[in-house]
């Protein structure tokens, strides 16, 4: 929404829009960080922080139709153009914001784990997330780290909307069915290696998608839950 505000209304060219709702967007998770979470997370209490983080989603998602209007935003910076993949089965066809997106997001899979592995920030990071009491003796400060990793997520999380915002269009409920599935990637997935939910988001898109090839459409959503349960059942720490 806030790089469609700087196209459509301070006619700002994409990039520079975009820019700026990335740094706008991290001052807002760091804002809310600060004044909501903190408190919670000191105390350990993090079924609280997560039922307060869904509430901020519940009043960000109601503001927005209240600042810019209920109907459907277009964000776009160029004409789109489609191209058919006749080498592969089924001659899918693309188009150029698809495209873009997948160059996007594996670059972001590269980079990350190579910045939380090797630079110093992520050895600080990995330290803190192994025991934050050790660190805290050690002289890291664990809570500046939460900061900055929020701000992190904040930013991976508004080139995500951007670029999911390609392709589909922009409405206050953008976010619900791809935080399904997010969701459940990460559980699928596994939480004990960094690119376990990747493997597990991969694993829930393709089964999303074959079931609407062999299925009603209707259908996609139950056929990745009936995955999912039965997966647990037999890995319970996910597939990773």
């Amino acid at each position: 929404y806030l790089a469609w505000s700087a196209t459509e209304f301070l006619g700002l060219p994409f990039l520079i829009a975009c820019m700026i709702s990335l740094a706008i967007t991290s001052l807002v998770a760091v804002a809310i960080d600060l004044a909501v979470l903190r408190n919670l997370l000191r105390q350990e209490r993090r079924l609280e922080a997560m039922i307060a983080s869904l509430g901020i989603l519940v009043i960000l998602e109601n503001i927005l139709p209240v600042l810019v209007g209920p109907d459907t935003k277009i964000l776009t910076y160029d004409t789109s153009r489609t191209y058919v993949l006749n080498w592969i089965a089924g001659a899918p066809i693309v188009n150029s914001h698809q495209l873009t997106a997948l160059l996007a997001g594996g670059f972001v899979i590269a980079l990350l784990p190579l910045f939380i592995y090797f630079s110093t920030w992520g050895l600080r990071f990995k330290a803190t997330d192994d025991n934050r009491t050790l660190a805290l003796a050690l002289g890291l400060q664990p809570w500046q780290l939460v900061t900055q990793t929020q701000l992190l997520c904040s930013l991976l999380a508004a080139v995500s909307g951007i670029l999911y915002a390609l392709d589909r269009d922009v409405t206050p409920e953008m976010m619900l069915r791809p935080m399904l599935h997010v969701t459940i990637a990460i559980v699928f997935g596994g939480m004990s290696t960094l690119l376990g939910p990747v493997g597990g988001l991969l694993a829930v898109t393709l089964i999303w998608h074959f079931s609407g090839v062999f299925l009603a459409t209707q259908w996609q959503d139950l056929s990745v839950f009936t995955v999912f349960l039965i997966t647990l059942m037999i890995m319970p720490a996910g597939i990773l």
